[in-house]
């Protein structure tokens, strides 16, 4: 069945998720019946919000393999990694490292450290596929290294990190480790145990939670690392995370990482299928577009649902202009008068030129094969349409 041009596909997963309507009904009770404050303890409405968290915390441990006391609550990645990285304590002594294709938000507190502490910064470059090197991770880590902060799988080429064999390094140099998690949970397995790392971020709205929650994972709890909060207040979350906890956001969460951990213990069915309408996707744009380019790691080292890819000489802008209905990024932005470069396609070896034709696709949970069977029919038809050997002679960076 070819599907309608007017109803929207949506393949932007990376971005953000659907909201599993699972986790939509568990967290509406929690708005208007049982929207009690979880520290307020002496009443029926505070013991069921504070249950509530309990259990919510406890399928979110169970989902990374973690302790509930070692589960900090904030409202995202980027906040958790900002707590990680500004809330040790750092001197101009210490030296921390950090890669070159980062989250935002991890690459900017790291130049605040750099810039308004003087702590001493490192930048560890990936390789031509998105991954980072051990080798020259080993060789940048000096006597003085006190931090380092890889992420698992990056947003925008999907490629995965050899994390476990970055915590063996680390842990010989004696190093803290800590891991941006957002795009990688609940796409593949974590396991904090057995990956061996400190500190973890994830981000409830980036595997089918609701947005505005997010948790760091701190391995021993406040035990073994000591952290510095960002906001001041009741001393919520063990002193690290002052302010009332949202209740039906935390209970969405909760759910999402049930949801997650019966998938992967139960044959992962669906992250088979979702794997499966990548690679479908792929191959017949390729049979359709001799030139197309898959940019990151290949299949094996690379998160199910994503695909980078560089459509020869046509402006992925326009790309979108013809096909509305399919929702995806691109490698390249014009803001200002000017066109924007992403600096993850420019770390593996991107051209300008190559960005300006860059678009990013995520299947996720709730795309179907008709869907993708529209995408690959609308895509090979709008590329043809807009084919020009000399597309880009206007564009300028």
């Amino acid at each position: 069945m070819q599907i309608k041009s007017k109803e929207v596909i949506y393949l932007d997963n990376n971005a953000t998720t659907k909201t599993d309507p699972l986790a939509v009904e568990a967290m509406l009770p929690f708005f208007i019946e049982k929207y009690g404050n979880s520290a307020s303890n002496s009443h029926v409405l505070g013991w069921e919000a504070e249950d509530a968290i309990s259990e919510a915390t406890q399928y979110i441990s169970n989902l990374i393999n973690a302790e509930p006391f070692e589960i900090i609550y904030t409202s995202g990645a980027t906040e958790s990694n900002n707590l990680a990285i500004k809330g040790l304590p750092f001197s101009e002594k210490d030296h921390i490292i950090v890669s070159n294709i980062e989250h935002k938000c991890v690459l900017e507190t790291a130049k605040f450290l750099k810039n308004e502490k003087n702590v001493q910064l490192s930048i560890v470059e990936c390789d031509s596929y998105g991954r980072i090197n051990v080798e020259e991770l080993k060789k940048q880590i000096r006597d003085n290294t006190k931090f380092v902060s890889i992420m698992i799988a990056n947003n925008e080429i999907h490629s995965v990190n050899p994390i476990k064999e970055i915590s063996k390094i680390c842990k010989e140099r004696d190093v803290i480790l800590h891991v941006d998690a957002a795009q990688a949970i609940g796409k593949i397995k974590i396991d904090v145990r057995d990956l061996g790392v400190d500190m973890l971020s994830l981000s409830s709205h980036k595997f089918y939670g609701p947005k505005g929650v997010g948790v760091l994972y701190i391995k021993n709890g406040i035990n073994d690392i000591v952290l510095k909060p960002l906001l001041l207040g009741g001393r919520q979350e063990k002193g690290l995370r002052s302010g009332t906890l949202p209740v039906p956001l935390i209970v969405g969460l909760g759910v999402a990482s049930k949801i997650s951990k019966n998938i992967f213990d139960n044959g992962q069915t669906e992250l088979s299928k979702i794997k499966g309408l990548t690679e479908k996707m792929y191959f017949a744009l390729r049979s359709e577009i001799n030139e197309i380019k898959l940019n990151g790691a290949n299949f094996e080292n690379r998160l199910p649902g994503g695909l980078s890819l560089t459509f020869p000489n046509i402006d992925v802008g326009q790309l979108q202009f013809e096909i509305p209905h399919i929702c995806f990024s691109r490698g390249s932005a014009c803001s200002s008068g000017h066109l924007d470069y992403s600096y993850v396609l420019k770390a593996i070896g991107i051209t300008p030129e190559q960005a300006i034709g860059t678009a990013r696709f995520c299947i996720g949970r709730f795309t179907t094969e008709d869907e993708i069977q529209e995408t690959i029919f609308s895509i090979a038809s709008a590329y043809k349409k807009l084919y020009k050997k000399d597309n880009f002679n206007h564009l300028m960076f």
